[in-house]
C-alpha cells in the first residue's frame, strides 16, 4: 500500500509509460520489476525467490512474468528508452511531491567516480530542481575532492562534506545554538572558523562538540548558513 502510494504521488504511472513507449506491456513490465526491486530484491536472479502469483499483483498481472520473459523485454524496452530523460522525470516529479526545503542533495559512496560523474548529474539536477533553485551537493568523505568543489563552485552552487580524519585542532571557542528539529528544541556545541582546501582555497570549517570533545568538523563553501543548521543537516542523514 505504501508502495503503491508513493509511486503514485511521485507520478510513476506517467513516468514508466513514457519509458515504454506508451505500450501497456512495457508499462506493467516496468512496473513489475520496480516492485520487485522495492521489495528488497537486488537483482533479477533473485525474483525467482518471489511468489509469482503474489508479485504479479502488485502491478497489475495475473503473475510475474519468468525471467526468459523479464530478461529480453527489459532489454528492448533499454534500447530504445534515453536513461538519462527518465531519471530526470523521475527526479522532477519526486522534487515537486516532495521539495527539498533545505536545498541539501546528498551524493553516497555509490556515486563513482566523482571527478568525471558530477559535471553531468550537477547539471541533470539543476534542471530538476528548476530556475533559481539554490543547490548545496552533500559529498561524504569518499568524494571529498578539491576539483569536484571547483566545479560547484563553477556551477554556483554549494557543497557540504566531512573533514577525513585526523580532524584539525579547533582555533575557536565553541558556542552553544539551541535549534528546532522535527518541532523539537536541542542545543548544539560548535566553533567556526575558516580553513584552507589544498587546490581550492579558503572554505568554512565548522567543528560539532559532543561532551566536551570534538565529533566531527565539516568543510563547506555556504559561507552564510547556520551553523547549527548545516550540522543538523549532516548529522540527520
Amino acid at each position: 500500500m505504501l508502495l503503491h502510494a508513493f509511486a503514485g504521488r511521485a507520478g510513476a504511472g506517467q513516468i514508466l509509460a513514457a519509458a515504454a513507449g506508451g505500450q501497456p506491456a512495457g508499462v506493467a513490465l516496468l512496473s513489475a520489476v520496480s516492485s520487485c526491486f522495492a521489495l528488497g530484491e537486488a537483482t533479477l536472479e533473485q525474483f525467482k525467490h518471489l511468489a509469482a502469483a503474489d508479485a504479479g499483483p502488485l502491478a497489475g498481472l495475473g503473475a510475474l512474468p519468468d525471467l526468459r520473459t523479464i530478461r529480453p523485454e527489459l532489454a528492448a524496452l533499454a534500447d530504445r528508452t534515453d536513461p538519462v530523460a527518465v531519471q530526470r522525470l523521475f527526479a522532477s516529479a519526486m522534487l515537486a511531491a516532495d521539495p527539498v526545503l533545505s536545498g541539501v542533495y546528498y551524493v553516497d559512496d555509490h556515486f563513482v567516480p566523482y571527478a568525471d560523474a558530477i559535471p553531468k548529474a550537477l547539471a541533470e539536477l539543476t534542471k530538476a530542481a528548476g530556475p533559481g533553485a539554490q543547490i548545496m551537493i552533500g559529498f561524504d568523505r569518499g568524494g571529498a575532492y578539491a576539483q569536484v568543489f571547483r566545479h560547484c563552485r563553477d556551477q554556483q552552487a554549494h557543497w557540504v562534506t566531512y573533514r577525513r580524519a585526523p580532524l584539525a585542532v579547533p582555533a575557536m571557542l565553541p558556542v552553544i545554538t539551541t535549534i528546532t528539529v522535527g518541532g523539537k528544541a536541542r542545543q548544539v556545541t560548535w566553533a567556526e572558523e575558516t580553513t584552507d582546501i589544498k587546490d581550492y582555497g579558503q572554505a568554512r570549517q565548522i567543528t560539532l562538540f559532543e561532551h566536551g570533545t570534538v565529533a566531527l568538523q565539516i568543510l563547506t563553501s555556504d559561507l552564510d548558513a547556520c551553523p547549527a543548521d548545516i550540522l543538523a543537516w549532516l548529522k540527520a542523514r
